[in-house]
């Protein structure tokens, strides 16, 4: 019989357990955090269900292998949050189903490295508004790089800790989630066609120096579809167009 595994703090703030050695097996929910921290490490990881972390779990994945079978999804409920750790550049290739904007708001799925690239190649379901990003010390550039198509009617935040940290929206099809894209620091790169299928907001927490949105060389029409405006919601912040641009939205300054 497959069952779960379920991993659960008991509300407890400071709750840990840490996966260092391999997990095996066929289950049917994979691993369920909750109220917990959770770290897997172990590359040899071969367990099918992926995993999902529920209200205030954070689960920390130490090895970009570490996830078990990637054609499982990973699943991050309102409130919990999905993290990589990585100590070399690694590539998550499991789908993703996200909602919320995470523990303590630090975002539902991040790079947490510290000057370590990360790539999230599954495509990602919006089954709420989320909030995405990069989260670790940025003292040489390095990128988080989404390359799955990400879907839902739902509106998307995502941040860089830190200049010269980058986040990448490049998909090789067209993103179709529906609500706002919305950028609050560091540098957020466009980096196919239709990356942004809706409007635009650049609006930063002012915690870094400067913000931009930036549209990778020989992508012609990065912001489209849907879209009908691109919104500066506050000061010293700019989009920085690399390659030749035909610019349709509208252009509002909020602030």
């Amino acid at each position: 019989m497959e069952k779960t595994l379920t991993v659960d703090g008991q509300n407890s703030d400071d709750s840990e357990v840490h996966f260092n050695g391999p997990v095996t097996g066929a289950t049917a929910n994979g691993i369920v955090a909750q109220d917990v921290y959770l770290e897997i490490n172990n590359a040899s990881n071969t367990f099918n269900g992926g995993m999902t972390a529920k209200q205030d779990a954070l689960i920390s994945i130490g090895n970009a292998l570490a996830v078990g079978d990637s054609s499982d999804t990973i699943t991050v409920e309102d409130g919990g949050t999905v993290q990589v750790a990585l100590g070399a550049a690694g590539v998550i290739a499991s789908p993703l189903s996200i909602k919320g904007i995470g523990v303590g708001g630090k975002g539902a799925l991040i790079n947490a490295s510290n000057n370590i690239d990360a790539t999230f190649s599954g495509n990602i379901a919006l089954t709420g508004d989320s909030l995405i990003g990069d989260s670790g010390s940025c003292a040489s550039d390095h990128t988080t790089s989404f390359t799955g198509v990400i879907s839902g009617p739902f509106a998307l935040t995502t941040y860089a800790s830190d200049n010269p940290c980058r986040v990448i929206l490049n998909s090789a099809s067209p993103n179709t989630f529906t609500g706002l894209l919305t950028h609050k620091s560091g540098f957020l790169v466009l980096g196919k066609n239709l990356a942004a299928p809706s409007d635009v907001v650049l609006d930063p927490d002012h915690t870094t120096t400067e913000t931009a949105v930036i549209t990778d060389t020989g992508i012609v029409n990065a912001i489209g579809g849907n879209a009908s405006a691109i919104n500066i919601a506050n000061n010293n912040e700019y989009f920085n167009f690399l390659a030749s641009q035909s610019i349709s939205q509208k252009l509002v300054l909020v602030n």
